[in-house]
């Protein structure tokens, strides 16, 4: 019994850690932030439960929000690679690049 107890309090464990996202993350020269979330959208069933990010100024004003449809129930992580470029690292989907482009838009790779 005591065995079936730890089995579900492990299932459970794990199962409230799915859709958690990590804070924002400064950009290295600490003009940027990425922040990462999971986002319901059941009209569309390929973008339910994926991982959205967002790049916003130092204001705080989004300035690119992008789906990556990378499923959030995956092993996901995101990151700064530099000043102008992030990497999001999935097992579902791969590893994708977006870079900041010269008219400051940003681009995937």
């Amino acid at each position: 019994m005591k065995l079936r107890i730890l089995a579900l309090a492990l299932l459970l464990s794990t199962l409230s850690g799915c859709g958690r996202t990590p804070p924002p993350l400064m950009s290295p020269d600490g003009a940027l932030t990425l922040v990462t979330e999971v986002v319901r959208n059941r009209s569309d069933p390929s973008a339910d439960l994926c991982v959205v990010f967002e790049i916003r100024d130092g204001a705080g004003k989004a300035l690119h929000r992008e789906n990556t449809r990378a499923s959030a129930l995956s092993h996901w992580t995101m990151r700064w690679v530099s000043a102008e470029r992030i990497s999001l690292v999935s097992s579902d989907i791969g590893t994708y690049y977006w870079s900041r482009q010269s008219d400051g838009s940003w681009r995937k790779e």
